[in-house]
This record gives C-alpha cells, structure tokens and sequence, in this order.
C-alpha cells in the first residue's frame, strides 16, 4: 500500500522502490509463465508484438493479454490487490488497462534504448515552457518494473522530472543517448522488488 512517504518521493525525485507490490503467491507462477513466454517467442510459437534485436532474440514481448500466449496470469497480477494498492491512490479507481512487457535479456546482441523523456508524440525539443507544461500535467499513467530476477537495467536521474534538461541533458537526449549524465542513478532491483517511477525522468 503507497505511503505519504513514497508518493512524496514519486513526486521529487520521479521514482521509489517498494519490497510488497506483487502477491508472493504470484511470484512463482509469473516467473514460470514468463519463461514459457519467453521460450514460446523465441521458438517462433507466438509472435504478438515483440521486439527483436536479431532472428530468435527478442528484447521485448508485448502482447501478454492475447489469448494466444496462454498466460492469464499476467491480466491477474494486474489487477491484483497489492498492484492496485499503489495505483489507485495515484490514478483513481477510473482505469485504461495499460501494457504489460518482458524486457529480456538477448543471447547474443547488447541492448539499450538509450536516454529518453516519455514524452509521447510531445515535442521531444520544446522551449522551457513547452518542456514545463508537459511535465507539469496532471499525471494519467503510472509505469513500473516488477524484477523477477535481479535487474540493474534502468537508469534515471533522479528529480529530473520536476525541471527543465540542462544543457548536457539535452545533448545526451538528442545526440549521445549512451552517455552518462551527471546524477545518474542505476536502480539496482533485487528479485521481487518494484520500482515505480516517472518516465520524465
């Protein structure tokens, strides 16, 4: 369940991490069915909506849902209760049911998408104004990684949701994606913990 402690967290720095938002009695069964997932896709089983990096290495499989993969688990664990715990209390109880993904790792090819503000179809270059209003809209999705094994794939700087890029932000977003930026943070996910964050950060 969200405390005031971690939404003010959310809110400053663009992310907290919590040890309780998956039910231990879904653990296993989404680690087992994401492995056959997994196996299913690069096998050529089922293909809905993945992202490949190369022939039989995907990177990310979407399509969860489908009746196709088999898996109701996935629909289960989000709609479960400890999910729900940290998303009504940002979203309301008024929901679109959003993606769920399996970010994998590849056999053979090195994966990275690079530094990126979730800006959508938004001017990913605005002035400072046009860079604040977005930022400062009111909030309608919420996004989160459940690490089923340990995961130190994401990276952010912390509070940079509530500001404009600095210049070498914005160099580092339009040019030089793989750079590292002053205050970077790599979240380091241990097996079970979720980190909820901003993708503004």
């Amino acid at each position: 369940m969200l405390t005031d402690t971690q939404k003010e967290f959310y809110e400053t720095q663009g992310y907290f991490i919590t040890e309780d938002a998956v039910d231990p009695d879904m653990f296993e069964p989404l680690l087992e069915a994401t492995r056959r997932v997994k196996q299913k896709v690069r096998a050529g089983e089922v293909d809905v909506f993945t992202h490949w990096m190369a022939p039989g290495e995907p990177w990310a499989i979407r399509g969860l849902f489908a009746p196709e993969m088999g898996e109701p688990i996935f629909a289960e664990y989000l709609m479960s209760d400890p999910v729900m715990g940290y998303v009504e209390p940002f979203l309301g109880s008024e929901l679109q049911l959003g993606g769920v993904v399996i970010f994998t790792n590849t056999y053979h090819e090195d994966t990275s998408i690079g530094w990126h503000r979730d800006f959508g179809k938004n001017p990913r270059d605005g002035s400072p104004e046009v860079e604040m209003e977005i930022l400062n809209r009111p909030m309608t999705r919420l996004k989160w990684h459940l690490a089923l094994v340990n995961d130190a794939c994401l990276r952010l700087v912390p509070g940079s949701n509530c500001r404009y890029r600095t210049e070498f932000e914005r160099e580092c977003l339009l040019n030089g994606r793989e750079d590292e930026i002053p205050g970077q943070k790599v979240i380091d996910l241990k097996v079970g913990q979720t980190c909820f964050w901003n993708g503004h950060t």
